[in-house]
């Protein structure tokens, strides 16, 4: 009787918490009914933490979302939270018929018959679901489209045949053996016809030799099957080099310590960190006059990049603004800081409370009184 007395505490003790823990979720089920593929097709939509529906996100459209949704977009996630890269939106797109939809060209020695309809999914991708996810949720103008293995295959099928259609490509140890390595024979033509201005790619490729080869020029003069798919990702790469499309912003790494499986990971968190090594704001080890101009020529910098208005982040502006009066107390520096609060963000009460602490501090009693005024005008505004 004791012992069930105690079994009974623990499961009602178990049902309690489990009541009182919060679900975590990161991310949200979409979906959209494709003429094209004459099917419905399945989303899993990432939104970043602190999701604003006035802001513009860049959007990522990541392929085998079922299997790469989680740990993309805890790299986003990370990435973005220490602003290595800025806060995206990212779309997993689920699979219904991967082998179809991922081969571009047709082969007839492939188990399955349904191979070969990658032109088609490019389409549904332009014609349905890019427009779909433009109208419905506040994205950006620059889109990075991302595919492992087959669907690594079809990232670099996008990038060379409709180039237009993303400004980054990361192909992920991809499928470049597929129907004798066609895309390889028509990649140096593609690479000399296409404009690839403002288009980058990060092409990753995992070690998938056979045990007892160690070397990449072995696997590159060898001809069996053992060796086809890393060969065929070594021979796109020299294909780059050699082609030396000067618009084409690209680069390779060879991930000796990873296999084909484990490599989207690590080849995810080193393409967005490549893709965006412009986007971390520089450091400034001492604050001068020129500091809040440097600062702020970094952001229009990101904007030129990114294809739309990239704004400072509150957060920083604020900080520079207080380490310029507290820690170097140089009310000049600070008072440029504040400058730029207002301007990139005229309609935030916060800017303007911060000016008019500043001009209090001074002892200019009109000018607080004009800034006070402005930031209950816009707190009133927020509360209507």
């Amino acid at each position: 009787m004791k012992k069930l007395l105690f079994l009974l505490l623990i499961f009602t003790s178990f049902i309690s918490f489990c009541q009182n823990v919060t679900a975590i979720n990161i991310g949200k089920t979409d979906s959209v009914y494709s003429t094209i593929l004459k099917e419905k097709r399945n989303l899993l939509i990432y939104l970043p933490e602190n999701f604003d529906v006035n802001k513009k996100y860049p959007v990522v459209y990541l392929l085998d979302g079922k299997t790469n949704f989680h740990s993309f977009t805890g790299i986003i996630s990370h990435l973005s939270n220490t602003d290595v890269i800025p806060e995206m939106i990212v779309v997993g797109i689920l699979n219904t018929n991967r082998n179809r939809d991922f081969t571009p060209t047709y082969d007839s020695t492939n188990y399955d018959k349904s191979n070969g309809a990658g032109e088609v999914f490019t389409s549904f991708l332009e014609k349905e679901l890019i427009p779909y996810i433009e109208s419905k949720y506040p994205v950006a103008p620059y889109r990075i489209f991302v595919g492992h293995s087959l669907g690594g295959l079809l990232v670099v099928n996008t990038l060379l045949n409709h180039t237009p259609l993303f400004d980054s490509y990361i192909a992920l140890d991809p499928s470049l053996w597929w129907d004798k390595m066609k895309l390889n024979k028509q990649a140096p033509k593609l690479l000399l016809e296409k404009k690839f201005k403002d288009k980058t790619l990060y092409l990753a490729m995992a070690n998938s030799m056979p045990m007892g080869m160690s070397d990449t020029a072995m696997a590159k003069k060898d001809t069996t099957n053992a060796t086809i798919g890393i060969r065929s990702v070594l021979l796109f790469h020299d294909v780059l080099v050699k082609e030396k499309n000067e618009d084409l912003r690209w680069a390779f790494k060879y991930y000796a310590n990873e296999r084909h499986g484990s490599v989207p990971l690590i080849g995810s968190y080193d393409a967005l960190k490549f893709i965006f090594d412009f986007y971390l704001r520089p450091s400034f080890q001492k604050v001068t006059d020129s500091t809040a101009r440097i600062f702020e020529n970094h952001y229009k910098r990101v904007s030129t990049k990114m294809k739309y208005i990239v704004l400072p982040p509150e957060a920083d502006i604020s900080g520079m603004a207080w380490r310029c009066k507290v820690l170097e107390k140089n009310d000049k520096w600070a008072f440029s800081f504040l400058e730029l609060y207002i301007k990139y963000y005229p309609n935030n009460p916060k800017a303007y409370e911060q000016m008019a602490q500043y001009y209090n501090d001074k002892g200019d009693s009109k000018k607080t009184e004009e800034y006070t005024k402005r930031a209950k005008e816009l707190i009133a505004k927020q509360i209507k």
